[in-house]
């Protein structure tokens, strides 16, 4: 392989993307590895959020090989985030076509399988799964040398179908040949809450992280994941869509708007919860949440999250949360003070130990939450991520 492609891939794992750029580039001009060249490229625009730069290097990578596989799906999959979710959803079947004539790599089976549940619903979406899982059986046969991240996709699509039985089995026969990858072992935990006695256990300690868009949510994820927790943002990373009511038994911590909409509801169903209220200033705020909306989904004002185009991402899901929390109100501004006073209203009387408003846009980070939560202070900076709007 090509010692300059290697440094490329290099510089990109490293975050240094100007450089990784200019020296990608130059090997796309030569024609020397263009198509590798080229997944790196895409790899620097996704990184930094460019997905106007995402469609047009997947648009030249699909003019050397129309059928990249994975460059198709990825293409439809970022137009769907605009509005073209049924446009996605037709593609589906030739998506599957390209991966029955084979070989099929696993990224752009789990690229398939975050397609389906992005857009598919009911009947639609359990024929697709058992399709692509029929695939990646066929791939385990064929393909000994990624063989075992065949098996994780296989135990991933038999979750989202909630086979959870024929899942603890795969699972296990998982741990047992490599128990020291991070998925595996997460998956483990997974299906040791699923065997416990007592499954599910409401009384069981959870952590709800309830703050709007962009006010630090991903880090108070990883925050979380460092004390020990197993925490999602989100989505859940197994199955590939938001986090639903049978995620708040399967986990220990949750962050992001599909547990801030209902958070009342979990303060009521989880008497042992604790409740982290990530917030920061309302001017800021604005001016991140709307830059982020405009730019990852070409959402111009608030209002558009209501119409029926903005609305059909992960099975209809996404629509009624957006609403709940913001398309409902004439700005941003007014969205962000509602539910201030929702929060305020439900935690204004809380036990001590229940629920903790955190600023970490403002400097707060692990000496706070740590008292909080109750645990040592990890000797690693705290995860800041997303500092700057989107791009």
């Amino acid at each position: 392989m090509n010692d300059e492609l290697n440094a490329g891939r290099d510089l990109v794992r490293r975050g240094r993307f100007q450089e990784a750029e200019q020296l990608l580039e130059g090997l796309v001009a030569n024609g020397t590895d263009e198509l590798a060249a080229l997944q790196e490229l895409v790899k620097v625009a996704r990184e930094q959020k460019d997905y106007s730069l995402m469609l047009e290097r997947l648009k030249r990578i699909l003019r050397l090989d129309p059928e990249f596989l994975e460059a198709r799906v990825l293409e439809k999959q970022i137009l769907a985030m605009t509005g073209a979710v049924a446009e996605l959803q037709e593609e589906l079947g030739t998506f599957l076509a390209i991966a029955e004539k084979g070989p099929m790599t696993a990224i752009a089976a789990g690229q398939l399988m975050g397609a389906i549940q992005y857009c598919c619903s009911g009947s639609v979406r359990i024929l697709h799964l058992q399709n692509l899982q029929r695939l990646v059986k066929r791939a385990i046969e064929q393909d000994s040398v990624h063989q075992s991240l065949f098996r994780v996709l296989d135990a991933e699509i038999l979750f989202a179908l909630g086979d959870y039985e024929e899942f603890s089995g795969v699972v296990k026969n998982l741990s047992k040949l490599n128990p020291l990858t991070k998925k595996i072992r997460s998956l483990t935990r997974i299906t040791e809450l699923c065997n416990a006695p007592g499954f599910p256990d409401f009384s069981a300690r959870k952590i709800f992280g309830i703050g709007l868009s962009r006010t630090a949510t991903s880090s108070l994820n990883n925050a979380l994941n460092l004390l020990g927790f197993h925490s999602i943002h989100w989505m859940n990373p197994y199955s590939r869509t938001l986090i639903s009511q049978d995620d708040f038994c399967l986990f220990d911590a949750f962050t992001d708007i599909p547990v801030s909409f209902q958070f009342e509801v979990l303060y009521h169903t989880f008497p042992n919860a604790q409740f982290i209220y990530t917030t920061r200033s309302i001017a800021s705020w604005e001016r991140s949440v709307a830059l982020h909306y405009k730019n990852s989904r070409g959402i111009q004002c608030i209002s558009e999250l209501k119409a029926p185009i903005a609305t059909q991402r992960f099975n209809f899901a996404a629509g009624p949360i957006e609403n709940n929390l913001y398309g409902r109100f004439e700005s941003w501004t007014d969205a962000f003070r509602n539910y201030e006073q929702r929060v305020h209203s439900v935690f204004r009387n809380a036990s001590a130990g229940k629920f903790l408003e955190l600023n970490i846009c403002d400097g707060e980070g692990w000496a706070t939450l740590c008292e909080f939560l109750g645990r040592p202070v990890p000797p690693v900076p705290f995860p800041n991520k997303n500092q700057s709007p989107a791009r």
